[in-house]
């Protein structure tokens, strides 16, 4: 199992360098895709207030602690994680291995001429190097990309390695909208590394590299344009750093850790006495792993939990992933205040369900499906979408267009149940209201905050050309105009 420490709710490996590219040749040696992320802070920070980039940073394969102030939060957490691993080394080494081992890469984004120089820069340190494509598409909207042309060109290269340099959280958002078509193992964002490869944007000495001050060189490098950015993470960091010291501060009572199993048909109870800290996790692993393996359901008692640490946390988040992978259930109950609010700030209650007896546990799992439901009329079509709305639902929305009758004059799209919804599934949703258009039907839209602040947060609100404004009402009704969409 995965050893990762949870920063701000987000999963980050435990590996130095030389295991992370050892975890990446494990990737590339199943012909499996793979999404690989490097996180600094400013990631964690955008995680922190955007679900869709929580969403895929826990659902990804590996991330690594890009940045001192990354390993010296986990410290600070009390799990360390052992080293930074940033892009910017991890690319080059991955470039020698390419090479050493006959994988091809493949390079996606970055300014044209810094793409092309990087491209030039790494085959002539690697004379032997397979690099099968260098794309840099226009700077858009990842929605509005010709993501076709780039999947197709893809496709027909099949490289073993995607370096995709669009910055976070366009490259990460990219990489996870086309994962059922990408055919890659290793996919890997990776931010600015083309720039430092090329030699337009300078890397710090290696003094300040490993004293933890490359921020301060890039800082002093392009103040104008990074300032800003610097003040916003370092007041966010130490804003969320003192809350998350405070929230999982160390119990005063002194309870020998414990974990006691016992079984009730296909359920697994783990009843966890104690601190849930490193000293516990390797023996919590295997005893969850084998219950998964074993096709059973776990139910978690946290009753006698006196307090729990940021490698326990990860561990929780990474169980959740695995578990929806085997079809099981982890299901939590009596969780103390101190503990809740633990789980609260590192977003695992967001993910693993709370029930409040052992009865309710055992009954059944809570979970947030995605329904569409169809009301038809002579003339017009009504749409209700509801639930979480996401990439696995797209033959679900592009179906709706099978329902229009010949001579329809109207759809109206109910978006308001809407809970959460990605990139994937705005794209498909754009794509039906065009193809709604194109044939002169009027297309309406209906949708709530949750939609609202989503299209805000992408900065796509004249996507559907919507109008953000601070009004106080829940529901929000826009009529697409026809000569806009087509």
């Amino acid at each position: 199992m995965r050893s990762t420490v949870a920063i701000f709710g987000i999963p980050i490996d435990n590996l130095n360098t030389e295991q992370t590219l050892e975890r990446i040749e494990e990737f590339i040696q199943t012909g499996r895709f793979h999404q690989i992320a490097t996180a600094n802070t400013d990631f964690l920070i955008k995680a922190y207030s955007d679900p869709e980039l929580k969403a895929i940073l826990r659902e990804a394969d590996l991330v690594a602690p890009d940045g001192m102030p990354v390993v010296l939060a986990s410290k600070l957490l009390g799990a360390s994680l052992k080293e930074r691993v940033t892009g910017a080394d991890i690319v080059p080494q991955l470039a020698g291995l390419a090479e050493k081992k006959g994988y091809r890469i493949f390079m996606l984004g970055a300014r044209p001429e810094v793409a092309l120089a990087a491209k030039e820069a790494l085959e002539k340190r690697h004379p032997h190097l397979q690099i099968v494509g260098c794309i840099s598409p226009p700077n858009t909207h990842i929605i509005d990309m010709d993501s076709q042309t780039i999947l197709e060109r893809l496709e027909a290269a099949a490289p073993d390695i995607l370096l995709v340099a669009f910055g976070c959280p366009k490259q990460e958002k990219w990489i996870h909208m086309h994962r059922h078509r990408l055919k890659v193992p290793a996919c890997i964002g990776v931010g600015g590394t083309f720039d430092f490869i090329a030699g337009s944007t300078p890397r710090a000495p290696v003094w300040m590299r490993n004293s933890g001050l490359e921020w301060l060189h890039r800082l002093i490098s392009d103040p104008r344009r990074l300032w800003k950015r610097y003040a916003h993470d370092l007041f966010s960091f130490t804003h969320f750093m003192t809350l998350h010291l405070w929230v999982m501060r160390r119990s005063a009572n002194s309870i020998e850790s414990r974990i006691a199993v016992s079984q009730m048909g296909s359920i697994t109870v783990l009843s966890l006495v104690g601190s849930m800290n490193e000293s516990i996790l390797l023996q919590f692993q295997t005893l969850a792993e084998a219950a998964l393996k074993s096709n059973q359901h776990l139910v978690m008692d946290f009753l006698s939990t006196t307090d729990i640490d940021s490698a326990f946390l990860g561990t929780l988040i990474n169980l959740a992933k695995r578990a929806r992978y085997v079809s099981r259930d982890i299901r939590l109950i009596g969780i103390s205040d101190r503990v809740r609010h633990a789980l609260q700030i590192s977003g695992v209650l967001d993910i693993l369900p709370e029930y409040n007896t052992f009865t309710d546990a055992f009954n059944g799992h809570l979970s947030e499906s995605f329904e569409i439901l169809l009301q038809k009329t002579d003339n017009s079509l009504n749409v209700r979408m509801m639930g979480s709305m996401d990439g696995s639902h797209l033959t679900q929305i592009e179906d709706v267009y099978n329902n229009v009758k010949y001579g329809m004059e109207s759809v109206q799209i109910d978006l308001t149940p809407v809970t959460y919804l990605d990139c994937a599934a705005i794209k498909a949703l754009n794509d039906l209201v065009r193809r709604l258009s194109t044939e002169g039907i009027r297309v309406s839209l209906a949708y709530g905050r949750t939609v609202r602040e989503t299209f805000k947060r992408e900065n796509i609100s004249n996507l559907f050309n919507i109008t953000i404004n601070d009004a106080a009402s829940d529901k929000f009704i826009q009529e697409i105009s026809l000569s806009k969409q087509t």
